[in-house]
């Protein structure tokens, strides 16, 4: 019997364009991927906007959410 564990991946929005992208980066927790998103956001000029998942999840697949 395998335990699935759940992670966590962080996504952003880059200049203009509506889709999001994700490096294949993973966090165990909730907590940790969203430091590191708002870490990004800060300090990367062309981040728009961010958003955690659980991993599995896009928010590119995602409607009205």
């Amino acid at each position: 019997m395998s335990e699935d564990k759940t992670t966590y991946k962080a996504w952003f929005r880059i200049d203009n364009d509506p889709k999001w992208y994700t490096a294949s980066k993973e966090w165990d927790t909730k907590e940790e991927a969203t430091e590191h998103a708002l870490f990004k956001y800060q300090n990367w000029m062309n981040a728009m906007d961010w958003i955690v998942t659980k991993t599995g999840v896009d928010p590119n697949e995602t409607k009205g959410e």
